[in-house]
């Protein structure tokens, strides 16, 4: 069963909150257009991971106001089936944004489940708690850019598009190798 996206702006059962669903309450963007996309005008897709329900939902439409199509879940341990799901499909996100700490499973524990470095998708890690340590195991497991709550929006923005158009331009697996941890520091 593939994973499918669906869009914050749609109602559901979690009023318009962005998550992977893989019945008919989704809708895949191909079936929204009536035929299969072709590849070159395959939207960017994301996943967010927080387990706080506004800014997941806030995350999620900015990210689709900049032209993505945004899954959400609430922890690591969604996360993970998430992109299980769609690389048992076939594909991949374009870019995961993970809160560390959440319930269940962590955002860096998710991320190491999925086998860091190798992912070979590019990571934004949000955190309150931004410790040096934090940051070191982050970038052990490849992660792209920590953002520090409180953080701008624009900021999110910027690294989401700069993530993902190296991704696609060069192809994500550069991303991940001999790449540093990208201090994107806090909106002070």
């Amino acid at each position: 069963m593939a994973l499918l996206f669906s869009d914050a702006a749609r109602p559901s059962g979690d009023a318009g909150a962005p998550t992977p669903t893989g019945d008919a309450g989704g809708l895949d963007p191909t079936e929204k257009a009536g035929a299969p996309m072709p590849p070159t005008s395959r939207r960017r897709r994301a996943i967010v991971a927080d387990d706080d329900r506004e800014l997941r939902v806030l995350l999620a439409s900015v990210l689709e106001r900049d032209g993505f199509v945004v899954a959400g879940v609430a922890d690591g341990d969604e996360l993970v089936r998430a992109v299980t799901e769609m690389h048992v499909a076939g594909d991949v996100p374009d870019l995961i944004v993970t809160d560390v700490d959440m319930p269940h499973q962590d955002g860096l524990a998710a991320i190491a489940a999925m086998g860091g470095t190798e992912l070979g998708i590019p990571v934004i890690l949000i955190t309150a708690f931004a410790t040096d340590d934090a940051r070191a195991h982050a970038g052990r497991l490849g992660v792209a850019a920590v953002l520090s709550k409180p953080f701008g929006l624009e900021q999110l923005r910027a690294l989401a598009d700069d993530l993902t158009h190296h991704a696609m331009t060069r192809g994500a697996t550069s991303l991940r190798h001999g790449c540093c941890i990208a201090d994107a520091g806090s909106n002070s």
